[in-house]
Formats: structure tokens, sequence, C-alpha cells
């Protein structure tokens, strides 16, 4: 088991230094990509100032929409995998179960649960 353990951690190692190494090597293309736009000849227009490089906007505002009515059925008839990931919320007797693969597309959830209003949010 403690060989397993082992072998796991290594692997994740590994995944964390490829990543690493990815990142360094898109931030140095990026860096290379900018020091090309500084050498223009001096017939070309001034290029448009860039952006806050800390800050990407992909989507606009509203784009990805929260779930507000939210509808729920018994842990038994749901269709999900027993390993699936959710984020739990209970309050008196009532508890809501909200899977992660339906957060990635909604990102939020406006629900009320025992009479009391909340957002989840992934």
């Amino acid at each position: 088991m403690h060989l397993l353990q082992d072998l796991r951690f290594r692997q994740k190692v590994g995944i964390l230094l490829m990543s690493v190494v990815a990142i360094g090597g898109a931030v140095i293309s990026l860096r290379e990509q900018i020091l090309r736009l500084d050498r223009r000849p001096e017939s070309e227009p001034e290029p448009l100032p860039l952006r806050d490089p800390g800050i990407v906007t992909v989507l606009n505002r509203d784009d990805i929409p929260s779930i507000d009515r939210p509808s729920f059925v018994t842990a038994a008839k749901a269709k999900i995998a027993p390993s699936a990931l959710v984020i739990g919320y209970a309050s008196g007797k009532d508890a809501h179960a909200y899977a992660k693969n339906l957060l990635n597309g909604h990102e939020i959830v406006n629900d009320t649960v025992d009479g009391r209003k909340i957002a989840v949010t992934w």
C-alpha cells in the first residue's frame, strides 16, 4: 500500500512539474511575441494598447446562465455515479445536492432550502 501511495504521489508531482514547464513555456512565448511587436518598422501604425494580461475576458456579462428554479430527485432516483462530486447543503429537515458536472455549465444556483434563500457557486 505504501508503494502504491508513493507511486501516486510521484505521478502527481510529475503532472505538477509538467504543468509548470508548460505554463513557463507559454509565458516565454508570450514575452517573445510582445518583444516582436516592439520591433515593428516605422511605417506601421501604432498597435492598440494591450489590456491587462492578468485579466482575460472571453465571455460577455450574463453569458453563463444561473439555475434559478432547480428541481431535485431523491438520491435513489438520481442518475449520477456514486463517486460523482457534489456540493451539498443541509438546513433543518431539507438537504440538497448539486452535481459538480452541472455546475460547470452554470456556476451558480439560486435555491431555497428550509425556507432560507441560498446561492451555490462553483
